[in-house]
C-alpha cells in the first residue's frame, strides 16, 4: 500500500490482519510519527514489523548533521525520459576518472581537476539531471589526452579548490589510506599544482570553476548556467514528473468502509 497519510494506519493494519497465513509488516514511511505509530500498531497486534527507511534516515541525519524535512514527494516515471536518465548515469560511471576518453566527444560536460577536488561526485550528480558527464584527473607535468582536443572547449570545466582546503582533503585521505605518493598532501606541492592547473585552463581557454566551500548541487547549477548561456536552454529530459493525486491507498481503504 502506498501514499499512506495520517489516520489511515489503523485501517491498514486491519487490512493486514485479514490476510490469511503468516504476515510481516514492512514500511518505507518518511514521517517519524507515522513510523512510530506503525511500529506500535504492529506490536499491539503481534505482527512482525520492519522499518526499512527509519535507520537509513536517522543515519544520514547523524552523519550530515541535518534534520529530514519529512515531506513526501511522489513521482511517476516517464519511460522515455527515464531511459535517457539511465543512459546519462551509465555514461558518467563509464567515463569516470579518465576512463574511455574516446567517448568524450559525446559528453555534455567534461570536468577536469586535481585529486580530491570532487570530480566524481559532481559527475554522478549532474548525470542524475540527464547530462552526460566525463571527468579527468589533472596531473601537473602530464600532457592532456589528445581526445580532449576533439571536445568543444565550451563544455570543458576545470574545478579549483583553495590550497588550504585541498591540503585538508588530501591529508584526511592520507590518514584513511595509511600510505600515499610522496608530496601528495604536502602544502607547498599542492600550491604549485594549483598554479599549474590555472595555467593549463588559461592556455586551453577552459572555464575555471572555484568550488571552494560549495555543495555539489551549487557547483552543478553554476556549470549548467554556463551551458545555458552558451548553448541555449538545456531542456533536459526529466525522468520523473509530479503526481498530484494519491489514489493507491484510498482505493484499498474504500473496500474497508
Amino acid at each position: 500500500m502506498s501514499h499512506i497519510r495520517e489516520g489511515q494506519l489503523p485501517r491498514v493494519v486491519q487490512r493486514i490482519r485479514q490476510k490469511p497465513g503468516n504476515t510481516v509488516m514492512a514500511c518505507t514511511l518518511i514521517k517519524e510519527d507515522l513510523r512510530r505509530e506503525a511500529a506500535e500498531l504492529a506490536a499491539a497486534h503481534g505482527i512482525p514489523f520492519i522499518d526499512l527507511f527509519g535507520p537509513v534516515i536517522d543515519c544520514f541525519a547523524r552523519v550530515l548533521g541535518m534534520q529530514p524535512t519529512q515531506e513526501y514527494s511522489s513521482y511517476e516515471r516517464s519511460d522515455q525520459n527515464y531511459f535517457s536518465f539511465c543512459r546519462a548515469v551509465e555514461y558518467a560511471l563509464e567515463h569516470d576518472d579518465g576512463a574511455n576518453p574516446s567517448g568524450w566527444v559525446h559528453a555534455d560536460v567534461v570536468i577536469l581537476g586535481l585529486s580530491r577536488v570532487g570530480k566524481s561526485p559532481l559527475s554522478v550528480y549532474m548525470s542524475t539531471l540527464g547530462l552526460k558527464v566525463a571527468n579527468y584527473p589533472l596531473c601537473p607535468g602530464v600532457e592532456l589526452p589528445d581526445e580532449l582536443s576533439k571536445v568543444d572547449r565550451r563544455r570543458v570545466f576545470g574545478l579549483l579548490v583553495d590550497a588550504e582546503v585541498l591540503v585538508q582533503y588530501r591529508r584526511a585521505r592520507s590518514k584513511r589510506l595509511g600510505t600515499v605518493a610522496k608530496g601528495y598532501d604536502d602544502a607547498s606541492t599542492i600550491y604549485e599544482e594549483i598554479e599549474q592547473v590555472k595555467e593549463i585552463l588559461k592556455k586551453k581557454r577552459f572555464t575555471a570553476v572555484d568550488a571552494t566551500g560549495m555543495s555539489v548541487a551549487s557547483i552543478s547549477s553554476k556549470i549548467m548556467r554556463y551551458l545555458a548561456e552558451r548553448f541555449g536552454e538545456l531542456n533536459l529530459d526529466d525522468p520523473f514528473k509530479p503526481v498530484k493525486k494519491y489514489t493507491s491507498i484510498s482505493a484499498e481503504l474504500d473496500e474497508l468502509a
